[in-house]
């Protein structure tokens, strides 16, 4: 695919780490099949013709291979490479399909770069099957000029194929793959394959992909397996092992690119667990992209999983569900298979499997364990399958570094029940029987726990139980006097672990009347119903009810279990702000002499007062004297009404001729035609919230007006000029004589 030029700051940073680096991959294991497992490779190159000093400086952007899979051959996993000269196309179609690397490789020869891409097509080739694949879109056409003039310009694509065959022996095929090169100033390669296991040589092969090998370049270019230097003529010499061949195909124009596999039976052992694989070249540039490892192989692949840890409250003992497991074998994994167990790296015990465990067959057990103490009570409980205890097996494995399984261990414990003091009650009938708030016991019972529920009981068979609990721990009446023990069960909410418990209850006579508190009222200006400053003592009086307040304590709280348990005093009960509204008050009276506690309540209610115009923004009601002049006259107070106060249904205003009356509301004046007793004189209003009683006041003044003197014996005089009887007037004229001015 033509590629863009979008160069971004990270990418320039990118690509200057890479090429200061020289990073190449190391070839490493990237997969493992275990069964009846062979591979295909397929591919092409994008090389019109060798490179190389007078070719062609030009490439293909698409070529295409055929896949062709017996009817007994069943895919299992396939794996696209692409690479090429320069930093990168990775933008390609596969039969018209959008393809992106999920992994990308580099490496440079002479400073100069070459990139790989990899993706998993399984899925892809699951669905289409055998046919032609064509790689398109890997466009390069721009990168390689300046790799021409040294014959270093490749481009090309490979597919391998793993398939499953029932007639096959059981195989090991393992897929390792990087981005390693060897060159003329690098002349020696050495890889080592790791995690293998030869049990027999027979049929022992390897494969590789390579990129930018020349056929006609042959300067000690070899590959030497476990130290033997291998070969497959024709196709591949002794000295030109990358020489632009297919082994798959019998190809020999697959230019600038290997895809090629060796038997190698004579070069390894039985017992080996590596392979060491060594590349040399006197000249060539090659870059080794894949390796495929195929052994015969007839052995188990022993895993376990932990399924449950089953914990017993306030024991150390455990028991261990697990399944062995048998995946990814050729072999049965035998009966006794030993099996250790690790807590925090300390053996704790061990097990063995009970029969053989076919491929791809599990076995599920249990082992009991018990964890020493000197191990915390968190720990890591390891499962260690082929593990005689002391971290080694005795039975050969396709994979030996999967034979392990962790899970983290919490210990669980009973809740801890600390001491409670007695709870003692007034008696305040002499019936020996009074109301008793149990929940204050928690404190005292629970202490720093968290996450424990507690349930009070009349007998211990109950709590032990945990049936028929006090359904009402807030308000208890004993059942047995003066003294009665209470039973409780602290459960955790975890781990359902629980322990029982109990204190005593108990009922002192006194000779104190209960209190009873009413409920308190006030009105205060709005806007807030919160805030306001409340005297809480004056329910102390009632709270006496008589007797020698120097023999009580009294104290105000917020809740009843802070009255209760004694705690969380308010400071300053005589000027105490409410929060709420309502808002409940707890009141605990402490007997000083016999030390026994009762508690009560009362709520705070506010009400807010009728919103009102204060006098001094009240305007005067003002009337001219009426046609007696004595400074008095009818006033229709209802007037009045809409600049006092804003009328409801639950609002009501009267009048009055004093303050006096105002505050009593006697003596109410008329709304209408209501007459002054002096002049000026103040009206004093009342506006009451029928609804709360609040009551709130106000005042205006009445004010008569005097009326002007009017002349009116004074005349204007004009001559009739031409004695018809009219003539103009300025009537203004006259404004002097009517008003004795």
């Amino acid at each position: 695919m033509q590629k863009e030029l979008h160069i971004t700051f990270f990418s320039i940073i990118f690509f200057f780490i890479m090429q200061l680096l020289a990073i190449a991959q190391p070839i490493t294991q990237f997969q493992q099949f275990n069964g009846r497992f062979d591979y295909v490779a397929i591919g092409n190159t994008l090389n019109l013709a060798e490179n190389g000093t007078g070719a062609p400086c030009n490439i293909l952007t698409s070529s295409s291979a055929t896949l062709n899979l017996t009817p007994q051959q069943t895919l299992v996993a396939a794996y696209l490479y692409w690479a090429g000269s320069g930093s990168g196309d990775f933008n390609v179609l596969l039969n018209g399909v959008p393809k992106v690397p999920t992994r990308t490789f580099t490496t440079t020869i002479n400073s100069l770069p070459f990139f790989g891409a990899f993706t998993d097509v399984t899925a892809q080739l699951l669905l289409t099957g055998n046919g032609v694949y064509t790689l398109s879109e890997l466009d390069l056409s721009a990168d390689i000029p300046p790799y021409c003039g040294g014959g270093l310009n490749f481009g090309g694509w490979s597919i391998i194929i793993v398939y499953e065959e029932a007639t096959l022996t059981n195989n090991q095929l393992s897929v390792y793959d990087g981005f390693e090169r060897v060159f003329m100033s690098n002349p020696l390669l050495e890889i080592q394959l790791q995690n293998l296991n030869v049990i027999s040589t027979l049929g022992a092969k390897i494969g590789f992909l390579a990129w930018e090998g020349d056929a006609t370049i042959a300067v000690n270019e070899t590959v030497s397996i476990n130290g033997t230097i291998i070969s497959n003529p024709p196709l591949n010499p002794a000295n030109n092992a990358f020489n632009s061949t297919n082994s798959f195909t019998g190809s020999t124009d697959l230019w600038n690119m290997d895809l090629d596999f060796y038997n190698i039976e004579s070069e390894v052992n039985v017992g080996d667990t590596t392979m060491d694989v060594t590349l040399t070249s006197g000249q060539d540039g090659v870059i080794i992209n894949n390796i495929v490892v195929v052994l015969a192989s007839e052995l188990p692949d022993a895993t376990i999983v932990i399924d449950d840890v089953v914990l017993v409250c306030d024991s150390r003992d455990i028991t261990v569900d697990y399944t062995v497991f048998n995946t990814n074998s050729t072999d049965f994994l035998p009966a006794n298979t030993s099996i250790s167990f690790y807590a925090d790296g300390i053996l704790v015990g061990s097990s063995a499997t009970i029969a053989d465990i076919p491929i791809n067959g599990s076995e599920s057990s249990s082992v009991n364990l018990t964890i020493p103490i000197g191990v915390p009570d968190t720990f890591t409980l390891t499962a260690v399958v082929d593990d005689v205890g002391n971290g080694t097996g005795t039975i050969p494995e396709s994979n030996e570094n999967n034979n392990d399984f962790s899970v983290d261990v919490t210990l669980i414990f009973n809740p801890i029940a600390g001491p409670v003091s007695t709870i003692v009650v007034c008696d305040l009938n002499n019936d020996g029987f009074a109301t008793f708030f149990l929940l204050i016991a928690e404190t005292e019972l629970l202490g720093a726990q968290t996450d424990i529920t507690v349930t009070y009981y009349e007998t211990l068979a109950d709590a032990e139980a945990g049936i028929n609990p006090i359904t009402n721990p807030d308000a208890y009446t004993n059942i047995n006097s003066p003294t009665q023990t209470i039973f409780v069960r602290l459960e955790n909410n975890s781990t359902d672990c629980y322990v029982t418990s109990s204190f005593l209850i108990e009922v002192r006579p006194v000779d104190f009347l209960p209190f009873a508190l009413e409920d308190l009222e006030f009105c205060f200006d709005g806007p807030l119903e919160t805030g306001h400053l409340i005297d809480l003592t004056v329910q102390e009086a009632f709270i006496f009810g008589g007797g020698d307040p120097s023999d009580y304590t009294v104290t105000y709280h917020l809740n009843q279990f802070d009255a209760a348990s004694g705690i969380n005093a308010i400071p300053n009960p005589t000027s105490y702000p409410n929060i709420f509204n309502p808002q409940v008050i707890w009141v605990r009276l402490v007997n000083n002499i016999i030390n026994c506690v009762e508690i009560g309540s009362f709520t705070i209610q506010i009400y807010l007062n009728p919103i009102v115009t204060q006098p001094d923004d009240m305007t005067p009601y003002e009337l001219c004297d009426d046609l007696i002049a004595d400074g008095f006259t009818e006033f229709d107070l209802i007037t009045k009404i809409p600049e006092i106060t804003v009328v409801t249904p639950n609002i009501t205003l009267t009048f009055y001729e004093s303050q006096t009356d105002a505050d009593n509301d006697i003596n109410p004046l008329p709304f209408l035609a209501y007459t002054n007793i002096s002049n000026p004189q103040t009206i004093y209003v009342r506006v009451t919230d029928t609804d709360s009683g609040c009551a709130v006041f106000t005042n205006f003044q009445l004010v008569v007006l005097e009326n002007p003197i009017v002349n009116l014996s004074s005349s204007l005089i004009l001559c009739d000029d031409d004695n018809n009887g009219f003539a103009p007037f300025t009537l203004s004229d006259a404004d002097m004589d009517i008003t004795l001015g």
